[in-house]
């Protein structure tokens, strides 16, 4: 687990455009950030539409998208990110006193914030793996494709992240701004880009949301 990071006003903005104008205040929330992130290494087995961890740990992980997205890798990476509680916390208070606009820009702060904190940290590991001949698939986020979202508790089970991220009985993180996500590592350079659906295997109605699903085509 990590608690410091650098994250600059000018970062969120260009991440973010609807927030310029609000660099000041900007400044000010951001004291209210606090990330951890938890992670593990772990060697992957590929059985079909399943993802492996094999160990004394063992888990599975039965999804067609994944299990396309992460094909020839050698190694997988696991972990759950957060801002921590006080930035939503505050956002949603901001909300409830009628101060929209600053609630607004707490909200947007924390989702650029923490997204920001993944790729960090993303960047980290593929210097790292870059030096062992390693090479990175996208990241995958349990939610996404036919990756059944209950598998975020599995995710945060494995990683032991309480108190710092939770998870309440509709599979969604606590706090708001936190993330799962799991990374592949290949001895050859990785396809940059998601898995398409297969309508065979009914994963993929072919219905008219096609056009606006970048993650699952």
């Amino acid at each position: 687990t990590g608690s410091s990071m650098d994250i600059k006003t000018c970062r969120i903005v260009a991440r973010c455009p609807e927030l310029k104008g609000a660099e000041e205040r900007i400044e000010e929330l951001g004291k209210l950030i606090k990330p951890v992130i938890y992670w593990a290494d772990m060697p992957v087995e590929l059985a079909g539409d399943r993802l492996v961890l094999p160990g004394d740990d063992r888990m599975e992980f039965e999804s067609i998208y994944l299990a396309q997205g992460i094909e020839g890798a050698r190694r997988v990476t696991i972990m759950a990110a957060t801002i921590g509680g006080r930035l939503p916390q505050y956002s949603s208070a901001c909300m409830g006193a009628g101060r929209h606009w600053e609630g607004t820009v707490a909200d947007l702060l924390g989702s650029s914030a923490v997204e920001i904190v993944t790729d960090d940290f993303f960047r980290f590991l593929e210097r790292e793996y870059s030096a062992k001949g390693l090479y990175p698939t996208l990241r995958y986020s349990p939610g996404y494709g036919d990756w059944d979202l209950k598998d975020q508790k599995r995710i945060i089970d494995l990683l032991n992240t309480e108190p710092d991220i939770r998870i309440n009985g509709n599979y969604i993180l606590e706090p708001v701004k936190s993330v799962t996500a799991l990374v592949g590592w290949s001895g050859k350079p990785v396809k940059q880009s998601y898995p398409e659906g297969n309508r065979s295997k009914g994963l993929c109605s072919g219905e008219h949301t096609c056009s606006s699903c970048i993650t699952w085509a």
